[in-house]
């Protein structure tokens, strides 16, 4: 705000200086006026004279050196010229405008300014014909730095330009009543913004192209709120509805309104999975987990990295990976925890938090789930997750910049889930196998603990693949299957049967189980 400010009052004053006085002073050029082109003035220096050029147009003002130098002004009179009829009064600088200056267009536009080689360059000020106006910053005659646009309909806007474009940081006032605060990229609202109508209505998050576009959040007068992706000013993907009277729909949505699974927790707090087309409800009967005998608490920590170090090797799927199980598990009813491509503090601060929301549950059955794509270490046959930003270069450096992945089964214990399911898509290449004693290929097998299963995208000590498409084969099969009317066990038996013929035998899922009771089921619509 002080920039601004002061900002302003430079201006203000650059344009409140005379223009006129030293110029007054000089003698009279030699035969001023004379009627030609510049070589007949060129023995004018330090006086005053007029030309007329032989296209028409004039100058008249201070000489130095054959040149315009100080104040003068120049009338644009060639007919073939596109500047015919504009008007310049203010400095000069070996023939250019330079300096203090106004200029006059033939349709009425004025700008009244500073001037660089001939160019608007500083602060300045355009009236255009239209009755809009812009004050501001200027480099080589455009819009540049710090500026305020005025639109002949009342439209306001402040803030950043580069390259005559809102470029950074920038506030819209319409005319309307509606404003815009945020992110400008070649003049449009990109990036991350808020809009205010008139209406009420307020949303918060990512636009593009002036558009509600990528993660945000949409309040309404009424009290109701939609927070999640946003596609072209319309609710597309997934996303959370929170109605006014307190119920909650969360799933997928397209084109605005409820389309495919969701889960639908009513004021009473009873929840339901059903499936919705074009914001029909089209299955009627609820998931028998969700509700009814086993009331489950469904909470997961899903993690996707791939923006390693060329040392280790970037990997591409990973983070298409964990938001394709994230948007599957939260239609499946779970509260997910996401990070994608996260370092070793974020990576330990989502298993903390996962085994709080883990340990809150106050319902009969409590299921937690921990998926992790990415560079997997075994050393020493202990199994180690490589969060990004991590530097090995040996397998000393393994414990002290990586994720055990014991410590996340512990934690998980910790909560006293009923059930406990550890999904690793994590048995890349082994970046110090060459180089250590201990460090060997794929992960190594864990010991489940009571009511657990640990699933491996590969068997152990072998090496899955990252895939050739968007997601992994194992990541694309585990969602697939997660929504079948399937136990657990019998899931992940489909899920390796697919892989393995997915990959032509290079690749096979494994998994070590020690659950009880009853079956688990990820979905089980009636």
């Amino acid at each position: 705000m002080m920039n601004r400010l002061i900002f302003q009052i430079v201006l203000i004053i650059s344009l409140a200086i005379p223009t006129f006085g030293k110029a007054d002073s000089l003698p009279q050029c030699p035969n001023s006026p004379i009627t030609g082109n510049l070589p007949l003035a060129s023995n004018w220096d330090q006086c005053i004279g007029t030309i007329i050029f032989l296209n028409g147009s004039k100058y008249a003002g201070a000489w130095e050196n054959g040149r315009f130098s100080g104040l003068g002004t120049f009338e644009y009179n060639d007919k073939n010229d596109p500047t015919y009829g504009n008007r310049f009064i203010g400095e000069h600088k070996n023939g250019l405008r330079h300096g203090k200056g106004k200029y006059i267009f033939s349709n009425g536009g004025v700008f009244e300014g500073l001037y660089e080689n001939g160019m608007p360059n500083g602060c300045g000020k355009d009236t255009f014909p239209d009755g809009a106006t812009y004050e501001g910053g200027y480099l080589n005659g455009r819009f540049h730095g710090e500026g305020k646009f005025e639109y002949p309909n009342g439209d306001k806007f402040k803030g950043t330009y580069q390259a005559g474009r809102p470029n950074g940081k920038g506030e819209y006032i319409g005319s309307d009543g509606t404003i815009y605060k945020g992110d400008y990229l070649d003049g449009a609202a990109t990036g991350y913004g808020e809009y205010t109508y008139s209406s009420g209505i307020v949303y918060k998050g990512e636009v593009l192209n002036g558009r509600h576009h990528g993660k945000g959040k949409i309040s309404f007068p009424d009290g109701a709120s939609y927070e999640g992706d946003f596609v072209n000013n319309m609710r597309h993907g997934f996303g959370t509805y929170f109605y006014p009277d307190g119920a909650i729909h969360e799933g997928k949505y397209q084109n605005g309104a409820p389309h495919g699974p969701g889960k639908m927790i009513t004021t009473d707090g009873a929840v339901g999975f059903y499936v919705w087309e074009n914001g029909e409800r089209k299955v009627t009967k609820p998931n028998k987990l969700a509700v009814g005998k086993v009331d489950q608490y469904r909470v997961a920590l899903v993690i996707g990295n791939g923006t390693y170090s060329s040392s280790l090797g970037p990997l591409k799927n990973p983070p298409n990976d964990a938001r394709l199980v994230s948007e599957t598990l939260k239609s499946l009813g779970f509260d997910v925890i996401e990070k994608v491509n996260a370092d070793q503090k974020d990576m330990k601060i989502a298993v903390r938090d996962f085994s709080r929301k883990l340990s809150d549950s106050s319902k009969k059955q409590a299921v937690g789930l921990f998926y992790y794509a990415g560079h997997g270490i075994q050393v020493a046959g202990q199994n180690y997750l490589i969060p990004v930003g991590a530097k090995i270069e040996s397998e000393a450096d393994v414990d002290l910049e990586s994720i055990n992945a014991n410590s996340v089964l512990m934690a998980m214990e910790a909560a006293r889930a009923n059930y406990n399911f550890v999904i690793l898509d994590a048995c890349r290449n082994n970046p110090i196998a060459k180089t250590s004693r201990s460090a060997e290929r794929g992960l190594a097998r864990m010991t489940t603990t009571m009511g657990s299963l640990i699933a491996y995208s590969t068997a152990p000590g072998s090496v899955a693949l990252d895939g050739d498409g968007k997601n992994s084969p194992y990541t694309a099969a585990l969602v697939e299957a997660m929504k079948k009317d399937l136990p657990v066990e019998k899931m992940f038996r489909e899920i390796r049967t697919s892989v393995i013929a997915k990959t032509n035998n290079k690749q096979t899922p494994w998994e070590s189980s020690s659950l009880i009771g009853e079956d688990f089921y990820f979905s089980r619509l009636q």
